[in-house]
């Protein structure tokens, strides 16, 4: 266990939030680069109109000021395209952030300057000053703004880092210890609602029952739902499994190899095209795409580290197939070829950070790749870890966090322009477990802020929560909702050590959605799976838990000691699977149907040694290891169900 003084050091000297300055110096250089290249093209549509020897060319250089800046000059009617054309451009410019389309602005603007001149005649002596004016204007506002936006957040800075000589004494005696390796368990309750997750993981392969299917670009896309099913069965496996492969190694590996089918990994092909200009349909050997190498790399990895199965290290493990077509291209990668992409795009990124979306850097999607990193290092004991840690953290910090101590979700590595301008609860707090990994200060930092400025604790039992119209949405399926928001602000409390906050997050959710059964499962009515993925991952996690199973993995006895290699799912659940001492093992099991005899098998055993089986409430059992070192028995099982195999 943690002592109190550990724990102290855990909080005491958060960083104070020390950033004077309203962007980073590779921002301010690409928006500087951005600034003078507009400006340039003012000045090639002012010469066009003074200078243009016909009046195409005039109202074309006009058009080059903003989108359907061109029709100022047209007709009364032709006016009208002003506005339709400004908002068909604002469509287009959110298609570039939710898809990486670049093309769509592109063309909106070029289309209607080459559109323009056809409904003019001539250009009237106040258009080129007028539309001249309007985007200087709009400048020179955003450059006040852009003052007045800065003084604001330096007074937010000034208060929070009153608050952070506060924090420390709050967060040490609010929060627990970490469990000692082997001591957690799942409960009958826990089982219900992994089962969800089971029943969408556990089905044939290329089958996708269950899942949503909205979109394949944005969060509700089939990768994301794959990833997030993985990360709680991976955590799960991590403390509290990690005994147990069977039918739980099955599940990962349904949620991994499923990446490479064209419903999941075809979008690329596409943002490829439209956001970088090249044909390139393989979604790993190439550039950005941080969405499937960070995310899916964080799988690939601990699902190694949990079981010491390498598989997904072999050369051409994972065939990624683009095409629907039978006999279309497949590209072979593995998680070597992952982690090349990795390193070779942070290298070449401006904020080496690297892009989601063509164009677009999320600062989430790239502490997932780190975290994918790490556990690459500890699987292969290679150090690349090391060599980014400095750059990695130091862009991160210089670029991405505001002044207000918050990190910029969003921004483009083409113009240096952000997006989702104010972060919020959900987006701070779906960080701190990623950066518990990265940086454990900064995590907490950002964790006894929440905890101090957005929530409150009312009547001992009730979370009343500061909460903003960017926390009311489920990006799994896009409805009006609080659940996903609700189930991380338990995942990191959880995370955190807060189990005061995290038990009061679930209830809350619980609460406002209610948990409804079905087949045995239990699931949150109307979420999607995402939310429910994340509620699930919120109900198991502890202390430390995230980064213990990314920089950590299970300990080295549980790695050489006995495995639950096989039973039946879901006649059998597992609550526990755990080697204390590498030769022993204990398990905790549960009926998922009827109670009664079930067939288990425990592997990983000394050939020809005899063992005894200790089943709670009944006679001890004699059994010999086959010469594979197996042993294959009926149990029975009727409720909660503590096992315990040992050499005799």
């Amino acid at each position: 266990m943690q002592t109190d003084a550990a724990r102290s050091v855990i909080w005491d000297n958060l960083p104070k939030i020390t950033k004077k300055k309203l962007h980073g110096n590779i921002t301010s250089r690409l928006r500087r680069r951005t600034l003078v290249l507009y400006l340039l093209l003012l000045v090639v549509g002012a010469a066009l109109v003074v200078g243009g020897s016909t009046t195409y060319l005039q109202v074309f250089g006009l058009g080059l000021a903003f989108p359907g800046a061109g029709f100022f000059a047209a007709s009364w009617w032709a006016f009208l395209f002003v506005p339709l054309t400004m908002v068909l451009f604002l469509v287009a410019m959110a298609a570039w952030l939710f898809t990486g389309n670049l093309m769509a602005p592109i063309a909106i603007w070029l289309l209607s300057a080459v559109l323009a001149p056809l409904s003019s005649h001539h250009v009237a002596d106040w258009v080129l000053p007028t539309v001249i004016a309007l985007p200087l204007a709009i400048l020179v506002m955003a450059f006040f703004g852009s003052k007045s936006k800065l003084k604001k957040q330096m007074a937010i800075q000034s208060k929070r880092n009153a608050l952070l000589d506060n924090i420390p004494a709050l967060m040490s005696n609010m929060c627990e210890d970490k469990p000692n390796p082997g001591e957690s368990e799942l409960s009958h309750t826990d089982l219900k609602v992994m089962r969800y997750l089971f029943d969408l993981s556990l089905q044939p392969f290329g089958k996708f029952d269950g899942f949503v299917r909205k979109d394949n670009f944005q969060p509700a896309a089939l990768r994301y739902q794959l990833n997030h099913i993985q990360y709680t069965l991976g955590v799960m496996q991590c403390h509290y499994t990690p005994n147990f492969h069977g039918y739980l190694n099955e599940a990962q590996r349904y949620t991994i190899e499923s990446l490479t089918l064209p419903e999941v990994c075809g979008y690329w092909k596409l943002e490829s095209v439209w956001g970088n200009f090249t044909w390139n349909p393989d979604p790993v050997d190439t550039k950005d795409n941080i969405m499937l190498t960070g995310w899916s790399g964080h799988c690939l990895g601990t699902y190694a580290l949990n079981t010491g199965d390498t598989r997904y290290f072999e050369e051409g493990s994972l065939a990624f197939k683009p095409f629907k077509k039978e006999n279309s291209k497949r590209y072979k990668h593995s998680n070597h070829t992952f982690v090349d992409s990795l390193l070779k795009n942070w290298n070449q990124c401006n904020y080496f950070l690297f892009p989601c979306e063509p164009n677009f850097v999320y600062a989430q999607c790239n502490l997932y790749g780190y975290g994918a990193l790490a556990t690459y290092d500890l699987v292969t004991g290679s150090n690349h870890t090391n060599d980014i840690d400095s750059r990695f953290r130091d862009n991160l910090k210089e670029e991405f966090e505001l002044a207000t101590g918050d990190i910029q979700p969003i921004l483009s590595n083409l113009t240096g322009l952000p997006f989702l301008f104010k972060p919020s609860v959900v987006a701070n707090l779906s960080n701190v477990h990623l950066l518990n990994v990265v940086d454990p200060k900064l995590a907490r930092r950002t964790y006894g802020l929440f905890r101090t400025e957005d929530m409150k604790i009312v009547d001992s039992d009730t979370l009343d929560l500061n909460l903003t119209n960017m926390d009311s949405v489920d990006p799994g399926n896009y409805t009006k909702s609080f659940a996903f928001t609700y189930s991380w602000v338990a995942a990191a409390a959880g995370e955190m050590g807060d189990r005061e906050v995290a038990r009061l997050a679930l209830e809350k959710v619980e609460k406002e959605y209610s948990l409804q059964e079905k087949n045995g499962a239990l699931m949150l009515e109307g979420v999607s799976v995402i939310t429910a993925a994340d509620y699930a991952l919120a109900r198991i996690i502890k202390t430390d838990f995230w980064r213990d199973s990314v920089l950590v993995g299970p300990s080295s006895t549980t790695k050489s000691g006995p495995i639950l290699s096989d039973c039946r799912y879901p006649d059998v659940l597992v609550a526990k699977a755990y080697s204390h001492d590498g030769v022993s093992l204990d398990l905790v099991l549960y009926n998922g149907n009827e109670k009664g005899d079930q067939e288990i098998v425990v592997s990983r055993l000394e050939e020809n040694r005899q063992y005894k089986l200790q089943v709670s409430g009944r006679e001890d059992v004699l059994a010999v290891a086959s010469d594979t070192g197996e042993i294959r028995t009926n149990v029975y099982i009727d409720g909660r169900t503590a096992i315990t195999l040992s050499p005799v």
